[in-house]
C-alpha cells in the first residue's frame, strides 16, 4: 500500500498517542490501530504527513517513554 493510502487509514482509525521531535521542522506523530502502532513523519512549516512506518512490536514505543507523564499517587 503507498505511503499516501497509510497515512489516511492511520488519521482516520487511528488514535492519536504521542508526538516526539524528528529531524528539523519534523513531528513523528504515534498512532494505535487495533493491534499494531504507526509513526506519521509530519512536516510542520508545510502541514503535510509525507511517511507511514507501521509495526506490531512494542520496542519502538521506547522513544516516547520520556513523553509519558503519570499524576502523583
Amino acid at each position: 500500500m503507498p505511503d499516501f493510502a497509510q497515512i489516511a487509514l492511520v488519521l482516520a482509525e487511528g488514535t492519536l498517542l504521542g508526538t516526539r521531535a524528528g529531524w528539523q521542522d519534523t513531528e513523528i506523530r504515534l498512532y494505535h490501530l487495533e493491534d499494531s502502532f504507526a509513526e506519521l513523519s509530519y512536516d510542520t512549516q508545510v502541514d503535510l504527513y509525507y511517511h507511514c512506518q507501521a509495526f506490531q512490536s512494542k520496542a519502538p514505543l521506547l522513544a516516547y517513554a520520556d513523553l509519558v507523564q503519570l499524576p502523583e499517587l
